[in-house]
């Protein structure tokens, strides 16, 4: 063999031997980069629910901030009617009633066919919130890196109480008012009646029994009526 044939055979070993080496690198860069380990789930909605609400409507406008939509293949809400123990009532339509309430969620992970991409950390590790509020991890499952978790939240939807004004001839005529419990009434425009002085909003049942404080908290339907007094 002359001097030439071995270098040559050295140059080719070196170069075999160094692409070898780059694919390694390239390969191990690529599964750092791929692995990505979710902690947060964190979902929210437009509105709140309580007495009243268009049960469509709010499913409608619950959303999925973390993880991100390129991570997610579905993500599933359930909303029950709390009847107390186990006995959970699915509500997909109608108006929502006061009382307790129960929302699960459920999130899959998008798979790759050749390797797992995304994956939930532990479920003792894992915080899911709704709205802001923890909600209980019960499930974080696979097969092999963990894509599917499920947590649930159990609530009370506030009644909602009717505030009612008679302007007992007085214009305008103030729209009714619906307002969650614990809330305020908001003070209407103030209406006129000609030959009178506008003196406030009473309580109309009884009739005239005291004049409303406006910073009360709500517990309850409310009628008001206009009282006049004659010029």
């Amino acid at each position: 063999m002359t001097t030439l044939t071995k270098t040559l055979r050295r140059i080719a070993g070196g170069l075999l031997c160094l692409l070898m080496l780059t694919s390694l690198i390239s390969l191990d860069t690529k599964d750092v980069h791929a692995m990505y380990e979710i902690k947060e789930i964190e979902i929210t909605s437009d509105r709140p629910l309580h007495q009243g609400t268009d049960i469509a409507a709010f499913l409608k406008g619950i959303y999925l901030v973390q993880p991100e939509a390129i991570y997610v293949k579905t993500f599933r809400v359930n909303l029950y009617k709390d009847l107390g123990g186990d006995n959970l009532v699915l509500l997909t339509s109608g108006k929502a009633d006061a009382g307790a309430h129960y929302i699960a969620f459920a999130i899959d992970l998008i798979r790759e066919e050749v390797e797992q991409h995304v994956f939930f950390c532990d479920f003792k590790e894992l915080v899911v919130t709704f709205n802001g509020i923890n909600a209980e991890v019960y499930d974080v499952m696979g097969p092999g890196h963990q894509i599917t978790a499920s947590a649930g939240l159990r609530f009370t939807a506030k009644p909602r109480f009717v505030v009612t004004f008679n302007a007992d001839g007085g214009k305008p005529v103030p729209d009714k008012q619906y307002v969650l419990d614990g809330g305020k009434v908001k003070e209407p425009k103030e209406p006129a009646k000609k030959g009178y002085e506008f003196l406030g909003w009473w309580h109309d049942v009884p009739k005239f029994s005291e004049k409303w404080d406006f910073n009360t908290p709500l517990h309850q339907d409310l009628p008001l009526i206009a009282r006049w007094k004659a010029l």
